[in-house]
Formats: structure tokens, sequence, C-alpha cells
């Protein structure tokens, strides 16, 4: 499985919506994307290659900043093993 985690807004869990990853360091971009549940909860359900990756998340109330790879200023970096 990949990468997992909750996604808060204003101390909040956000109740649905989506993160996604877009691969940085690739020689061809990859696009991962995985549901926010009720509890704010996401689970990605692959495993995602090794690298850095610009994430970004939507859903109601997310700031527009949030919303873009390139405003949203959140990166994630993915260890092997």
């Amino acid at each position: 499985a990949g990468p997992t985690g909750k996604v808060l807004l204003n101390g909040q869990p956000l109740a649905a919506g989506e993160v996604t990853f877009v691969s940085l360091d690739q020689a061809k971009p990859r696009v991962f994307t995985a549901h926010i549940g009720a509890d704010g909860g996401y689970a990605f359900k692959e495993a995602l290659p090794p690298g850095k990756y610009a994430v970004i998340v939507t859903g109601k109330g997310v700031p527009a900043l949030y919303q873009t790879t390139t405003t949203s200023g959140l990166v994630f970096e993915v260890k092997a093993g």
C-alpha cells in the first residue's frame, strides 16, 4: 500500500475531497489520487515510486492555494521500502 495520512482544515478533519501526488523528479510525470474519508484520512491503494511529489488537496472549503501544484507549496518525499 502507499502513503496514508490525515487532512485537517482549520484544525478539523476535511470530511471529503481528494489528495493528489504529482511526481516531480521522474522522466514522465505521474499522478496518484486518494479519496479523503469522513475522518479526514486518506490511503493510497498502490505503492508510489520513490521520489519527490507536489501535493494538492481539493474539497469543500479548501483554499484555492492548495488546489494547484504551482501554488500549494506542499511537497512529500516517498522513500524506497
